[in-house]
């Protein structure tokens, strides 16, 4: 098959963004634009979780939960929180790494 200059561009540009996935997946975290994408009643919904979980999830979960605030989101959060956290806080925890993890990644 013969490419053009357009057709090697977009095929280097998706080589990258399947590289930076790969990256993604092997440093545990996903980055996200939290200022463009968090609104004020997801920050308020961590912020509860934090207070909730400061004592009962150990410093891990409490430093995971406190990443998403900068951006950051690893992908250890909800295995660890199952493990230590009770059912309650554990569903409210869920909920809040399902609007992260809708989030667009930022790639770079």
């Amino acid at each position: 098959m013969i490419y053009d200059s357009y057709d090697v561009e977009v095929l280097a540009d998706r080589n990258d963004i399947e590289m930076e996935i790969l990256n993604e997946l092997n440093r545990g975290y996903k980055r996200f634009d939290r200022h463009l994408n968090m609104s004020d009643k997801t920050r308020h919904l961590i912020m509860d979780l934090i207070s909730d979980v400061r004592f009962s999830g150990g410093f891990d979960l409490t430093n995971y939960l406190y990443g998403l605030f900068d951006g950051y989101y690893y992908y250890d959060l909800l295995p660890l929180g199952k493990k230590t956290l009770k059912p309650t806080l554990y569903k409210r925890l869920e909920k809040v790494v399902h609007i992260i993890e809708n989030y667009p990644t930022l790639i770079g």
